[in-house]
């Protein structure tokens, strides 16, 4: 039977190809994270040995023999998981010093988990009784380990505990050759006092590097006299009479006057006598002179025996330190130990304890997460009623009104702080020096009114001609106290289109007023801290003129903004006691894990919904990107099978298409909520009569509100200074809830950059990617056709 001629049509190999490619096309390629991975997942734990650090160490030494040992003798510990060849290794007792280096004959293993014992008269080293510094050498010289001990008694050994642990204790019973016992009792505060912050990486020319060191026992005090901070051959010594309360901090520096200008408030000891209003610490050697590239610090007690240390970078060894020192930091910025869930100093004994990513630049604030049960709280929202709300409250005040805002520009506004400073309320103003948009002759012609009142104006702002950074890329919080009981939130600068004094056309924002003291005397203390004249990048207003003075002779400044009309929909609400209040600040608490944003977003059991003026999809760290924590966790959320909503204002877009815009973030939510067939949306806002949309709100399951000024970049999370509000009452969620829905359902069908459907962006968005897969696809046909004609001529002959 004659064999048919191929029909040149594609068979099924081609069709399965085009199916497959076709497939593959119109699944969504997704930004890292946010497919398939658990937003919640901690970090991979590195591969290692026991403990993470160097296979064989110094274990133990006895250097003042008695009666029950002949000879002074040092032994080794192999820490690692295989034997360990010793042969070439050297150990000595000083550098350049002390005795000649014993040299371990080749052939020397040391099992795993195994001893060495290397007695005196077989090494020639001698050690001194009143203090030593031995050390173990790796056959190319280079440095294994060390330990630096002080005075000794006889036949008591100094030792880790437990072996190969980081930390050296002083033994009454002495075990050469075999694990090491119960150390001798400790000390009054043996092990109760840790070391909490390094500073070893000024700025060039200030000498104000610093150590501090903590109580955790909140219940007893901690006689600190004798003790000492130890760094290579150089120490500072605590002087008789130092005692560390209960819960107390103590910072040590070389140079006081530098470290007030950098932190804002004096330290307890100095090493230079700069101020006589501070403490003088004694020191030996040159101390502090913390190398910047790697070093390591020792905190010993009034005996010299080891009670904490910290190693970074490329540490010299000799510190107690076991395992991978901490990263070393950059300029101007403070190595810091972390906290646990409970509020303790964390303390495994390892870098674990302080991450680079715990660290702060210097005179940042540190505050703690914290929970107020409020009086009553007044839900407001621009630009319905957000003047009236903020302009009563200030009407109202009697004894003083704090205010910090990133721009302000409301005559209005400017003009009740002026009758208040009239009335004889005191009033203080903090204002960002180096807004995007520059400091506007209307914003200081604000400053001159409320200066000329009575009123302190000061802008955060690197001081002019010094090569210093500021605490914070922006001082971009919106929040105002007053009377020490009343506090005001939003997400609004002090402007008309913030808060437009008659119905023009204003941004969508959200705010609350929030009436208990406690609340209030919290951010009255994050006010001071941030505007402390002390600190050098507060810059009081200058009526004399300068960068920070009045505007040009002749200007006009602006009152109510004519153009526009808004009809209100939300009046202003009162909600009685009942609520509690969690202050979100950034950067101190912003990316808490288990709270904050993160753990609201995460709380979330049926609802989220979101408005944001800015949510870039990454968030750019260092020259590299990773994924947006918050939009992680709310993806996460719709994982769970929470309904996730994300509204985002509809002008932050970017026509370069560099994926930092809100166009991104909605087409990716829009992929994976296709993809994964999630109850997930996302539109651009389109609210009549409104200007934009520049609220940074979240609300959750109608329950919990966030209020705030923290826009979803990195930049507002890890570097300005924001301020919001974590508001649990199902009243006051409920308002902000009723003002999302209505915005969501006014924004249907969002508007696309370019005009369009939802469908046209998104697909126009993805044109080069289609054309790729075009090209495959008709590269895949091509070459399954000639395949199936080659096979076919070969049949035929």
């Amino acid at each position: 039977m004659p064999k048919k001629r191929p029909s040149g049509r594609p068979g099924t190999p081609v069709l399965l190809a085009a199916l497959a490619a076709l497939l593959l096309a119109w699944t969504p390629v997704v930004s890292r994270g946010l497919a398939g991975a658990d937003p919640d997942a901690g970090p991979a734990r590195a591969a290692g040995g026991r403990g993470g650090g160097p296979a064989v160490l110094l274990n133990e030494l006895l250097p003042a023999p008695g009666t029950a040992f002949a000879e002074e003798w040092v032994e080794l510990f192999n820490n690692g998981s295989a034997p360990a060849d010793l042969g070439g290794w050297s150990l000595d007792d000083l550098e350049g010093a002390g005795s000649r280096p014993y040299v371990i004959p080749n052939g020397t293993r040391l099992p795993a988990g195994g001893f060495l014992v290397l007695g005196g008269r077989q090494t020639g080293v001698a050690l001194n009784n009143d203090g030593d510094t031995v050390r173990l050498l790796e056959p190319s010289g280079a440095l294994a380990d060390s330990y630096t001990y002080g005075a000794s008694t006889h036949d008591a050994s100094f030792g880790r505990y437990p072996d190969g642990g980081p930390r050296w204790r002083p033994f009454e019973t002495p075990t050469p050759g075999a694990s090491n016992g119960a150390p001798a009792p400790p000390g009054p505060a043996d092990g109760s006092v840790v070391l909490v912050q390094v500073y070893y990486h000024a700025f060039p020319g200030r000498g104000n590097e610093f150590v501090a060191v903590a109580n955790p026992d909140d219940s007893a005090a901690v006689d600190l006299s004798g003790w000492s901070v130890l760094s290579g051959s150089s120490s500072v010594t605590f002087p008789d009479g130092t005692t560390l309360g209960p819960g107390a901090t103590v910072f040590v520096t070389g140079n006081a006057s530098d470290f007030l200008s950098d932190t804002g408030h004096l330290p307890d000891l100095e090493t230079r006598g700069s101020r006589p209003d501070v403490g003088q610490a004694g020191t030996s050697g040159s101390w502090p002179a913390l190398g910047n590239e790697g070093g390591a610090v020792e905190l010993r007690d009034s005996r010299g025996d080891a009670v904490d240390a910290f190693a970074w970078g490329r540490p010299p060894g000799g510190t107690g330190w076991a395992g991978p020192p901490a990263v070393a930091l950059g300029a101007g910025e403070v190595a810091r130990r972390l906290r646990d869930g409970s509020g303790r100093w964390q303390d495994s004994n390892t870098s674990a304890d302080w991450p680079a990513s715990g660290a702060l630049p210097v005179g940042r604030s540190d505050f703690g997460e914290r929970t107020f049960g409020v009086a009553s709280v007044s839900a407001f929202v621009s630009p319905d009623c957000s003047f009236a709300a903020v302009a009563g409250e200030l009407d109202s005040a009697r004894s003083s009104i704090l205010v910090a805002a990133y721009q302000f520009e409301s005559w209005p506004l400017a003009r009740r702080l002026e009758a208040a400073c009239l009335r004889g309320v005191a009033v203080s103003v903090l204002l960002e020096g180096a807004p995007v948009e520059g400091v506007s002759d209307q914003e200081r012609a604000v400053a001159r009114l409320l200066s000329d009142s009575g009123a302190r104006v000061a802008f955060l702002a690197s001081p002019p001609g010094r090569d210093l950074p500021d605490r914070y890329s922006y001082m971009h919080a919106k929040y105002c106290v007053i009377d020490n009981s009343t506090c005001i939130v939003s997400s609004e600068n002090w402007k008309e289109s913030g808060l437009p004094s008659v119905n023009t056309a204003g941004n969508r924002g959200w705010g609350a007023v929030v009436r208990d003291p406690g609340l209030a005397g919290f951010l009255s203390e994050v006010f001071r801290a941030d505007a402390n004249p002390a600190m050098r990048d507060v810059m009081p207003y200058s009526p004399e003129g300068g960068r920070f003075g009045p505007p040009p002779a002749g200007f006009v400044p602006e009152g109510a903004s004519p153009g526009g009309s808004f009809r209100p929909r939300f009046p202003a609400e009162r909600f009685g006691p009942g609520a509690s209040v969690r202050p979100v600040l950034s950067p101190d608490t912003s990316l808490l894990e288990n709270g904050s944003v993160l753990g609201l977003l995460r709380s979330a059991s049926r609802t989220l919904d979101i408005e944001q003026l800015s949510c870039p999809p990454d968030w750019d760290s260092g020259g590299s990107e990773m994924p947006n924590a918050y939009l992680e966790a709310a993806v996460g959320a719709a994982r769970r099978g929470v309904r996730v909503r994300l509204l985002l204002d509809g002008t932050y877009l970017d026509p370069e298409g560099s994926g930092k815009a809100n166009s991104d973030a909605l087409n990716l939510v829009l992929h994976v909520a296709a993809a994964e067939g999630l109850d997930l949306a996302a539109r651009f806002a389109a609210v009549p009569g409104t200007l934009k949309l520049h609220n940074k709100g979240v609300v959750v399951d109608g329950e919990r509100v966030l209020v705030s000024s923290l826009n979803w970049g990195r930049n507002s999370v890890r570097e300005n200074r924001e301020v919001g509000l974590i508001i649990e009452g199902a009243g006051v969620a409920g308002y902000f809830q009723r003002v999302f829905d209505i915005d969501w359902n006014l924004s249907a069908p969002p508007p696309r950059p370019g005009g369009g459907s939802e469908g046209d962006a998104t697909f126009l968005r993805d044109l080069p990617a289609r054309a790729l897969f075009l090209t495959v696809l008709l590269a895949a046909v091509a070459v399954t056709v000639l395949l199936r004609r080659a096979l076919s001529r070969r049949r035929r002959y």
